[in-house]
């Protein structure tokens, strides 16, 4: 299996045994550039201490995972800021170099100095990456009126946000723990009423943190949307800590959508490679047979290559527009020092 991650050479003075041991602040000078956009390829979905994949024609082998925040310099003291992202430590087979590979997005913070970094002698499953849904509870617009999404079923029509109606192909649901979804970034975020003006959203609304919604509409015409993590402030829009098993629903329609979520325009599944592994082999044949039921010339090919609703933004991309929106303040200025995250009821 194939997977896209940066990746960056670490040549600072801590052993491996001091790096594991506890959480470390390692200055930006003990790191190579950023290689970026590189394949990562191992055989499963889950990449076990000891075991080795291949990067750039190098083999590696896997010595831990955990995260990696960004630190900036305040009166002297290194202070994480920001949000802390995976982290796999890889060694080179025949050179021992080490690396340290970021599978989602690589750290990144207005003026950081360093990265302070938690990482333990544990496996990574690539499989756990977020896929894209709603909440149960979540209201989806239809042609009759507001329908929470977990009534929805296949053939009933929703409603995009320019009022055209899409048919759901497929609809599935998946079940997380509380625990599992807090140690695994699981979570959903809570879009707050009126969080992007009056009656956007008209409710709270919850979505997983890779669910893109939109950013922002260009001068040439283009929406650009964006994973709804990246507009996380720590006020209108916040991460939230599970406290009780969740239930999330996956709705796909025939063409990319963006339909209405309680007044919050937010996207349909996109079918790609990465979001049928994190949705899982069971239900991708589902939404193939669906497809194929529909559509009987359709091949798989066709399905993974199908037109996004808009210009998709990288969870960085999209924190760089905001910033520049909202002054430069900081390159992620959304999660403010003090705030906990909110709690699901």
């Amino acid at each position: 299996m194939d997977y896209s991650v940066n990746y960056q050479s670490y040549g600072g003075a801590l052993l491996i045994t001091q790096l594991f041991s506890s959480s470390q602040t390692i200055l930006l000078g003990s790191f190579g550039p950023m290689n970026s956009s590189r394949t990562l390829t191992h055989d499963a979905s889950v990449l076990y201490v000891g075991e080795e994949a291949v990067i750039d024609g190098v083999t590696y082998k896997m010595l831990g995972s955990g995260t990696a925040q960004p630190g900036i310099d305040v009166l002297g003291t290194t202070v994480p800021t920001g949000e802390a992202v995976d982290l796999l430590v890889l060694e080179d087979t025949d050179t021992g170099e080490i690396i340290f590979v970021y599978p989602e997005e690589e750290p990144s913070a207005l003026a950081m100095v360093a990265l302070v970094v938690d990482v333990s002698a544990v496996g990574y499953d690539f499989g756990t990456l977020n896929p894209i849904c709603f909440l149960k509870g979540t209201h989806i617009l239809t042609p009759h009126g507001w329908q929470t999404v977990e009534l929805l079923r296949c053939g009933d029509l929703v409603t995009d946000v320019k009022g055209t109606v899409h048919p759901i192909i497929w609809i599935g649901s998946s079940k997380i723990s509380a625990d599992r979804a807090n140690q695994m970034k699981k979570a959903p975020i809570r879009i707050a009423k009126d969080a992007f003006g009056k009656g956007c959203p008209v409710d709270d609304v919850f979505l997983s943190q890779q669910h893109r919604i939109v950013l922002r509409e260009t001068g040439d015409g283009t929406t650009e949307i964006a994973p709804v993590k990246a507009f996380v402030d720590g006020v209108r829009i916040q991460h939230t800590v599970a406290r009780k098993e969740i239930e999330y629903f996956h709705v796909f329609t025939k063409e990319h959508a963006l339909i209405n979520a309680g007044g919050l325009p937010a996207e349909t599944l996109l079918l790609a490679p990465m979001s049928m592994r994190s949705l899982g082999s069971d239900k991708s044949q589902s939404i193939f047979e669906r497809l194929r039921a529909t559509q009987p010339t359709m091949k798989r090919c066709q399905a993974l290559s199908m037109r996004p609703v808009g210009h998709l933004l990288t969870v960085r991309q999209a924190r760089e527009v905001l910033a520049k929106q909202r002054g430069h303040q900081s390159q992620t200025p959304f999660r403010l020092p003090g705030l906990r995250p909110a709690r699901l009821i």
